[in-house]
């Protein structure tokens, strides 16, 4: 069996639980390394002993490890992630990939320089069903795509949701695995945008509500906390419709709908969304890549530069 690749993590609890079930279920990464003696960390220690705990991040971020997950942490996140790069460490971080649009070009640049694969986990996009889609519609199941429809709504938002200085707001939260599905789904960049927002006087956005276009493709997109709806993002084409419900989520169906009938496509027996984003890092490692072909760079920095342009005109550069 081939070496599994040293994975460390730097999060809350849970998301340290989280990255150690799915390296649990690997083939190709094991856990090796985590930051802070929590009750957590002393139960997978107990289960492997080989796993290191760290009493820094400075500490782990100098160690042996190959891939740093940076999940649950917005203060101090770019110079986290700066550190983790220019200590020869490989980076999969929990989106968004940073606050601000300069931040993010620059983990890139410093990416290529050291040649380290940097990976905005857009969950979804590395997922069995999104690669079912796109096989639908290169097989043109519904023509040629002319709008993209997408309702999400957030729960579970955490404690700092209203902070847009800690990475509050519906857009920074919702936003980047939506930018990021629409340009993977229509092969375009995202090249013109428009938005609203409501929120609370002395808030981050509650709600917002965007239009713009990826090549000839246009798409509407609102992102809530404020009221509960179904979450949804719809394909639409010349010869009919692609749905995918709770998109945003562990989602293993597509719904198809043409000429000659609705088809529903389920993945079976799927596992975790994080599983997959492990195991593409992994696939892009053992291949010798640092640019992530399902992420790109170029994408990950339209969808942080739409974000970071649309809280500067709804903020003032809050961001910055």
């Amino acid at each position: 069996m081939a070496v599994k690749i040293k994975y460390g993590v730097i999060g809350s609890e849970a998301e340290v639980a989280e990255l150690a079930a799915a390296l649990a279920a690997s083939q190709t990464g094991k856990l090796a390394g985590i930051v802070g003696n929590s009750s957590t960390a002393a139960t997978l220690v107990a289960q492997d002993p080989q796993i290191k705990i760290y009493s820094n991040e400075q500490a782990l971020l100098q160690s042996d490890l190959d891939v740093i997950y940076l999940a649950e942490v917005q203060q101090p996140r770019f110079e986290i992630a700066k550190q983790a790069l220019l200590n020869g460490k490989h980076l999969l971080l929990k989106k968004p990939l940073t606050r601000h649009f300069v931040g993010a070009s620059e983990l890139y640049r410093l990416a290529k320089q050291q040649q380290r694969l940097v990976v905005e986990n857009q969950a979804p996009l590395f997922s069995p069903i999104i690669a079912k889609v796109k096989e639908l519609l290169a097989a043109d199941q519904i023509g040629q795509i002319k709008f993209i429809d997408v309702k999400c709504y957030l729960t579970d938002v955490p404690a700092n949701f209203s902070d847009l200085s800690a990475g509050g707001g519906a857009l920074f939260n919702g936003g980047p695995v939506i930018l990021g599905m629409i340009q993977s789904l229509t092969g375009n960049k995202i090249a013109n945008w428009n938005g609203f927002e409501i929120n609370q006087i002395g808030q981050a956005d509650l709600q917002c509500n965007l239009a713009l276009t990826a090549g000839d493709v246009l798409a509407n997109v609102m992102i809530t906390a404020n009221f509960p709806v179904k979450t949804n993002l719809t394909i639409y084409g010349t010869k009919g419709t692609i749905r995918l419900p709770e998109f945003d989520q562990q989602t293993d169906t597509a719904i198809l709908e043409n000429a000659s009938g609705s088809q529903r496509f389920v993945i079976e027996n799927q596992r975790g969304n994080l599983y997959y984003a492990i195991e593409h890092v992994s696939d892009c490692l053992q291949h010798k890549m640092i640019i992530s072909p399902v992420v790109s760079p170029e994408s990950a920095l339209t969808g942080i530069k739409v974000i970071d342009s649309l809280y500067q005109r709804w903020y003032g550069d809050p961001l910055n």
